[in-house]
């Protein structure tokens, strides 16, 4: 009888042990998710945190999504942003979009991995007529610039080409709503829509570039 009791006991003991090494490994596990896990941000031109923003990556038919917190926050595993058509929207703003193709961070001196910043999609009454511009920097993930990068208005001869600072400007663009890209050999498009151009106003617009691996950077420029 004692013998069945210390067996039955070293049984429970067994149980309990293995119990808590598999509740201790699914905490390592979920733990070592969460160490996985970057932050990303994306914000209006004055530095607001936008909420509710969508972040989603899409390749071989596969979507990935995120959405932004009260903070402007998203958090996504890494593996999520290597390749694939990437978009950024929100409610009232333009839609940002662009080509993955390596993994990049283009916030590396501060606290987020990801940036992005959205435009407010401003209203365009029918009848409005009269010319505005637009203008603003275009960049490499890691903040360089270089001159002769594109940009234009999709379907129109409206463009013009960024200096040696990445700056560039369009005057006399009629007003209306466009869809501008930048584009330059080695890079992939990136194109920011809809663009509303006022009359008398002048329209303010960074692009971010993002380099195709296969292809030197020196090449491009």
């Amino acid at each position: 009888m004692n013998k069945m009791i210390q067996i039955s006991n070293k049984k429970r003991i067994h149980f309990v042990a293995v119990l808590l090494a598999m509740v201790f490994a699914s905490s390592c596990y979920t733990q070592s998710l969460v160490n996985n896990l970057s932050n990303g941000m994306v914000v209006d031109p004055s530095g607001k945190p936008i909420l509710r923003a969508v972040v989603s990556v899409e390749y071989n038919g596969n979507r990935k999504k995120f959405t932004t917190d009260k903070n402007g926050v998203f958090r996504f595993n890494e593996s999520a942003f290597t390749q694939g058509d990437l978009s950024v929207e929100a409610n009232g703003y333009s839609k940002f979009s662009a080509c993955l193709y390596e993994q990049w961070n283009n916030d590396p001196e501060g606290s987020f991995d990801y940036k992005f910043t959205l435009y407010p999609e401003s209203a365009f009454p029918e009848s409005l007529s009269g010319i505005g511009s637009l203008e603003g920097r275009i960049s490499e993930i890691s903040g360089n610039t270089f001159p002769g990068i594109i940009v234009q208005a999709e379907g129109t001869q409206i463009g013009t080409t960024c200096d040696s600072n990445g700056n560039y400007k369009i005057p006399n663009i009629p007003a209306g709503r466009y869809e501008f890209s930048c584009r330059i050999v080695g890079y992939s498009k990136t194109s920011i829509k809809p663009v509303t151009i006022l009359p008398n106003f002048t329209t303010k617009i960074n692009f971010i570039i993002f380099c195709w691996p296969s292809i030197d950077r020196d090449i491009a420029r």
